[in-house]
């Protein structure tokens, strides 16, 4: 399955290599980010899998000035997420 394939609902997770691909980010960037606590998301319980909620994506990318349209669709929640993370940022 594509990546383009894939919810990108409010409630969409993703794994760190998708992450990545939408962020224009390394994977091993997304991995020392959520291990560090700078990209919250939460592990599979049982293994150690990362998970990255998409609203927790988008916060993370507009506070370190990645732009969020790489991340399209955004729909119009993503684009307030993004709003309240760069008014949070600020």
């Amino acid at each position: 399955m594509k990546l383009r394939d894939r919810n990108t609902g409010p409630h969409a997770v993703y794994t760190t290599g998708e992450a990545a691909e939408m962020s224009g980010l390394s994977q091993q960037t997304i991995i020392r980010c959520f291990d560090d606590g700078t990209l919250k998301g939460f592990r599979v319980p049982g293994s150690k899998f990362r998970r990255i909620p998409r609203k927790e994506l988008i916060a993370f990318v507009v506070r370190n000035g990645v732009p969020p349209d790489r991340m399209e669709p955004l729909s119009d929640e993503d684009r307030a997420a993004a709003e309240k993370a760069k008014a949070k940022a600020a």
